[in-house]
């Protein structure tokens, strides 16, 4: 929307603005556990599911505004509902000590309404022509840098936290296909990996990590205004 103030032409540019299912895989890792008593924890590895399809799913949605000067150069933002569930009768080292189960020092871990991010993208798009259909296939690569915004179901110390929080930073990096089905809609995948440094709280204690996904996407596309043209890096 900025864009339309600052370039009036950006009404009649290239939007992109796209909205996607999928699936991730979120590394398992070591995290940092302070509660209110004193008490510090260091628990790992821990292990988390996806359950990308099940209520609420796993889902994104992305808009691109690319630039009328250089229209290989895109800039736009995404929101990603991403999801991460720790079984808590998984066994975990606490403190270096023989494993045991999750449980005895959470009763629940669970980013299912999800592992969020709020991103800024820059976009770079190389349009290919395949048969007779110019621009049919076009490749992207993106990164982007935006706010950590999970929902956070955590039970600790006697105490249930289920709300949304800011908890820091992220960012992702990946790349992508655009298809042209019929003129203006588009199927999309791509591939990313995203990251960021988590600060959970739990109410009677803080939960800190750094939570890294490799994500799947799988979408459709809309273009409004002027079409993709052959213009590439």
């Amino acid at each position: 929307m900025a864009a339309l103030f600052v370039d009036p032409s950006a009404a009649r540019a290239d939007w992109l603005l796209s909205a996607y299912l999928g699936t991730s895989k979120t590394a398992a890792n070591t995290v940092d556990i302070d509660s209110n008593s004193g008490s510090t924890f260091e628990v790992g590895p821990i292990a988390y599911e996806t359950r990308a399809f099940t209520s609420p799913v796993y889902y994104g949605g992305r808009a691109i505004y690319f630039l009328p000067a250089v229209p290989w150069l895109g800039v736009g933002g995404e929101w990603t509902h991403n999801k991460a569930v720790a079984d808590v009768d998984q066994l975990v080292s606490i403190d270096g000590a023989a494993p045991e189960p999750l449980s005895v020092l959470l009763g629940r871990l669970e980013l299912t309404n999800g592992l969020n991010f709020l991103l800024a993208n820059v976009v770079v798009r190389h349009p290919l022509s395949i048969g007779r259909v110019p621009d049919r296939l076009s490749l992207m690569a993106y990164g982007g840098l935006g706010a950590a915004l999970p929902h956070v179901e955590t039970v600790f110390a006697g105490v249930t936290k289920y709300e949304y929080q800011l908890t820091g930073l992220g960012w992702q990096a990946g790349g992508g296909i655009e298809w042209r089905l019929v003129k203006g809609l588009s199927a999309i995948a791509d591939l990313r990996l995203s990251s960021g440094r988590q600060q959970l709280d739990m109410g009677s204690g803080t939960l800190t990590g750094i939570f890294t996904s490799t994500q799947f996407d799988f979408g459709v596309a809309w273009h409004l205004g002027r079409q993709p043209g052959r213009q590439a890096p």
